[in-house]
């Protein structure tokens, strides 16, 4: 509800009009560039993975990687741009991006996963006009600080690329999350 007070004096003309309507849907793209794996769960019985990275805001308009075949070191390499149009304002501002080892006769076996929740961005974009991407300055002036954002591990000769865990639940201990492997986007 929206009260608002005049004196009487003031008459209808010279009470200020406020613009109350819904704020327009603006496009953005999100950018996201899948580099490397470190640490990759093996999950094939042979002692490899058939790695691929999917990532999404919603599940059915996820986007993957190329696969990176019968990995046994867990270090696959992409250098791939995934493109997502997205509209601002909206429900739904969390990443979802997940690990997976490609199977050919049953289902892709899930090696880990987590969730960036880019809200912040999302706002600062929107308060500045501007572009923003997930700089090591930015993080560390801002999004750990206002945001508590501290799942972030930055590569030291490179300001704008940062790993991320990769975690799944640990059926040896009692579902409780393990590290699965380390993914730097």
């Amino acid at each position: 509800m929206w009260a608002e007070m005049n004196e009487l004096s003031m008459g209808d003309e010279n009470c200020p009009i406020w613009d109350i309507s819904k704020k327009p849907i603006e496009e953005y793209e999100v950018r996201v560039i899948v580099w490397d794996t470190e640490d990759l769960e093996m999950m094939d019985a042979e002692g490899t993975t058939d790695g691929f990275i999917r990532c999404f805001f919603e599940s059915d308009a996820s986007k993957d990687t190329d696969t990176h075949f019968r990995n046994s070191d867990g270090k696959c390499s992409w250098n791939y741009r995934l493109l997502f149009p997205f509209s601002y304002p909206n429900k739904n501002y969390k990443l979802t991006i997940q690990g997976y080892d490609l199977d050919l006769f049953k289902s892709n076996d899930l090696i880990g996963q987590t969730v960036v929740d880019l809200s912040p961005i999302f706002e600062d974009s929107d308060l500045s006009h501007r572009p923003i991407g997930i700089s090591k300055e930015y993080y560390d002036q801002y999004l750990t600080k206002e945001k508590k954002w501290d799942n972030l591990e930055f590569v030291s000769d490179e300001p704008r690329q940062f790993w991320v865990n990769l975690t799944a639940k640990d059926e040896e201990n009692k579902g409780k999350t393990k590290i699965t492997g380390r993914l730097k986007l």
